[in-house]
């Protein structure tokens, strides 16, 4: 297993996207988020043995991610707060994050589809939820009681999905 100073490399990748979380919810400054991420981006190139066949399976989260969450916005099911159409860039560049932290800081996920659906039903609606509780450009619509189950849904199907179709002999070691 890869490391970084002494701490293995899921908890490194964790831990930065958390904080890029953070960074996107609470001062999604244009500059800020494409450099935090450009520096991600390094930091798991740095991290990763064979990054040419890993950056397809980046790749492919981001697209499909990105994809995702433009469907929900064109359902009204997310809204900005600006009054403006379609996903910000820090939630662009969000995506690119995660797509890193997937195959790092998740790796217990892959090849377990069920489990992968149970964390995606939970943390998927409730990192909308919690972006928007603390002031974050993005909400759910109203009712969230209605929208909260078809997010665990989605979200069930993108994290399963991922846990299932992602290659082992392409991802991180830990796969």
């Amino acid at each position: 297993m890869k490391t970084l100073r002494g701490k293995p490399a899921f908890v490194v990748s964790g831990l930065v996207f958390e904080g890029m979380w953070l960074v996107c919810v609470l001062a999604p400054g244009m500059l800020i988020v494409a450099g935090l991420t450009l520096a991600n981006v390094l930091l798991h190139r740095a991290l990763m043995a064979d990054w040419s066949r890993q950056a397809v399976v980046v790749a492919a989260v981001f697209v499909s991610g990105v994809a995702m969450d433009f469907f929900l916005y064109a359902l009204g099911i997310l809204i900005r707060h600006d009054g403006q159409w379609g996903l910000p860039y820090w939630h662009v560049l969000l995506w690119i994050n995660f797509a890193l932290a997937l195959g790092f800081a998740f790796p217990f996920l892959q090849g377990r589809v069920a489990l992968a659906s149970l964390v995606g039903a939970i943390a998927g609606p409730l990192s909308y939820l919690a972006g928007s509780a603390v002031g974050g450009e993005v909400s759910l619509a109203s009712p969230s009681v209605v929208w909260v189950p078809v997010m665990a849904l989605i979200w069930a199907c993108y994290l399963g999905g991922w846990a299932y179709w992602a290659p082992r002999d392409v991802l991180p070691a830990a796969l």
